[in-house]
């Protein structure tokens, strides 16, 4: 038998304690504890952030940091063109595809190099993504949906699948894609469709399907495996099932999702394959059919990949799930409930973090000069505002605050500053412009006001910078919006502003703008409208959060996440609000509290945590 040495190349160490960073294969022994440890491979599905666009039936390629999907049918039903790009954290909106159609095959292992071909219910159509645009490929022989695809965009493969000019229906033709053309391979032994694929053009795997050969409505266990000319039989799952989705290679894929009927029941257990045989794997949060799949990967085994979208049995969703596996155990974002105000409220200002917050005046049953300091985990009263006053705007930190202008009573604006010093407010200069309803960002030595309401009938575009002892005009935002929200960390030389309303009625924005101290720029539009929004107010420009809300008078739950170039979905908060008050330097250490859901006035507070990723150290023992 060999040893450790032998195996790994180095020996098992003694240590008083784990290692801080240990390696892949490293085993070492911990004689403060008196065990023998090392790094365990763990494997889960973890959420990942929603889609924009609800859908079943949808294309997806790429690995799981740079996905893209496109296509799927809507409810409705609805065909669509839409694309996406996964970021590793959220989904972007991208250039469409030019066929409105579902169920189509696609390839490809970069986000700059794809390809989606087919679709319902005859499509032979195929198109080619280089990362920004899509352009027509060759057309399919035979026109068809729900097939098996796999590979790369010049060498991909559509097996099976279904078109209504039969019967057979279900059909069991082979094409191949080089690029420019298809031909035709050798066919499946027999006819089948809505499976699960894996693998390039000469190592590919399929599995499960409905083969209306074993009956109607069948639920096929069976698996094929290609290597470029024949397919030949491969291991068979252990639950068969149709509409499943699939990821990895060859010898080591992952079959996800799927049903079995009569009666219709979703599969929630996923199915690992080794090349030989299927074994029963980790679950998936929910179960689902008709979801797409990413990660085309040409690796040796599948440790990566994304399930999103498709339908949980009584709607289309938008959801998404992250398979790892690896010496890493990782923590999805997500928001988390924190410890409730004492008061309820909306309208407030806020200004901190989620560890050393402060909000600030507001509306409770009255307009209101309370203020109140969170340190995680309780909230403490601190010095009355001056001025008591709503709607009014926030910068800085617990201990050193700015609090600015609002209205008291409606709709007679105010246009005092305040200064905290992390027990009372003082006096600071007026803002030149009285205002309410506006945004603010930065710190209290540097902090920039924009936007608003006059308290008549017009919203302004008015911004003015404070230094710590006085305020002054800057360039006007390009559009007069009033409940607008923005971040910064360094005071006013890069700040990002967000969404509001600009007229009365309420016309809702997405629009989005940066300035760099002198000039505004237009930055890519949100993928919604947002007003009364949230976001962390003194964050860095490349890393803002917007809680979408209000759109149209309803309370929204989902967030946005801007990371310097686009805007992209983030986990949605828990209670769904306008009006709260949010603070923190960074996405992790965001909070928002209070608010107001369209009845009633909240106590509610959520905390924001990144994704988080630790090494999976595990006690060895002999079994």
């Amino acid at each position: 038998m060999s040893t450790y040495k032998e195996i790994s190349g180095q020996k098992i160490t003694k240590v008083s304690s784990d290692p801080g960073e240990p390696k892949t294969g490293q085993m070492w022994y911990n004689s403060t504890t008196g065990t023998l440890r090392g790094l365990g491979v763990t494997e889960a599905f973890s959420s990942g952030a929603s889609m924009n666009s609800a859908r079943q039936y949808i294309s997806g390629f790429a690995p799981i940091n740079t996905a893209v999907t496109t296509g799927g049918e809507e409810s409705g039903p609805t065909n669509v063109t839409k694309t996406e790009e996964y970021n590793g954290t959220g989904w972007a909106n991208a250039t469409a595809s030019s066929t409105p159609t579902y169920g189509r095959g696609s390839a490809g292992q970069s986000q700059t190099a794809g390809v989606v071909y087919g679709g319902a219910t005859t499509q032979t159509a195929t198109e080619e993504y280089d990362g920004s645009s899509w352009t027509a490929g060759g057309a399919m022989n035979t026109g068809r949906h729900q097939m098996s695809s796999i590979g790369t965009q010049t060498a991909a493969v559509a097996a099976g699948g279904y078109n209504p000019s039969g019967p057979p229906y279900e059909k069991n033709l082979t094409e191949e894609y080089n690029g420019s053309s298809w031909t035709s391979g050798n066919t499946l032994p027999y006819t089948n469709r809505a499976m699960a694929s894996a693998g390039v053009e000469t190592a590919a795997l399929i599995a499960g399907g409905n083969n209306p050969s074993v009956s109607p409505n069948s639920n096929n266990s069976n698996s094929l495996e290609y290597d470029g000319t024949n397919w030949t039989a491969g291991g068979s799952l252990n639950t068969g099932r149709k509409y499943l989705s699939g990821i990895g290679t060859q010898t080591s894929a992952v079959a996800m999702g799927g049903m079995t009927e009569p009666p219709a029941v979703l599969i929630t257990v996923t199915e690992t394959y080794d090349g030989t045989s299927f074994s029963n794997g980790v679950s998936i949060s929910a179960g689902k059919t008709k979801g797409g799949s990413s990660n085309e990967s040409a690796s040796s085994s599948a440790t990566t990949g994304l399930f999103f979208g498709g339908n949980n049995g009584s709607t289309r969703v938008a959801t998404t799930e992250e398979y790892n596996k690896s010496t890493n155990t990782i923590t999805a974002a997500a928001w988390a409930s924190g410890t409730a105000l004492p008061t309820a409220t909306n309208s407030q200002g806020g200004a901190g973090s989620k560890t050393a917050g402060l909000v600030f005046g507001g509306y409770d049953t009255a307009i209101t000069d309370k203020t109140y300091e969170y340190d995680g985990s309780s909230w403490t009263a601190g010095g009355d505002l001056g001025t008591a006053r709503n709607a009014l705007a926030g910068a800085g930190t617990q201990t050193t605050g700015l609090a600015f202008g609002g209205e008291n009573p409606s709709p007679t604006v105010k246009n005092e500053s305040e200064e905290y010093n992390g027990s009372s407010w003082s006096e600071g200069d007026n803002l030149n412009t009285a205002r309410t309803r506006l945004g603010g960002a930065g710190l209290q030595t540097a902090a920039l006001a924009f936007g608003g309401w006059n308290g008549s009938t017009a919203s302004v575009a008015n911004v003015e910078a404070y230094n710590g002892s006085s305020w002054s005009a800057e360039t006007a935002i390009p559009t007069a919006t009033r409940y607008i929200r923005g971040s910064s960390s360094v005071g006013q030389t890069a700040v990002i502003v967000q969404g509001g309303s600009s007229t009365v009625p309420a016309n809702y924005l997405n629009t989005s703008y940066e300035y760099n101290g002198s000039s505004w720029t237009a930055n890519p539009n949100m993928i919604n409208n947002s007003s009364e929004g949230a976001s962390n107010t003194n964050a860095a420009s490349s890393s803002v959060l917007n809680v979408r809300a209000n759109d149209s008078g309803t309370a929204r739950t989902d967030v946005e996440a801007w990371n310097g170039s686009s805007w992209a979905t983030s986990p949605a908060i828990g209670t769904a609000r306008w009006a709260s008050g949010s603070a923190g330097p960074t996405p992790g250490t965001m909070f928002i509290s209070g608010g107001y859901n369209g009845s009633s006035t909240l106590t509610t507070v959520e905390e924001f945590t990144g994704e988080t990723t630790a090494v999976n150290v595990k006690t060895l023992t002999q079994s």
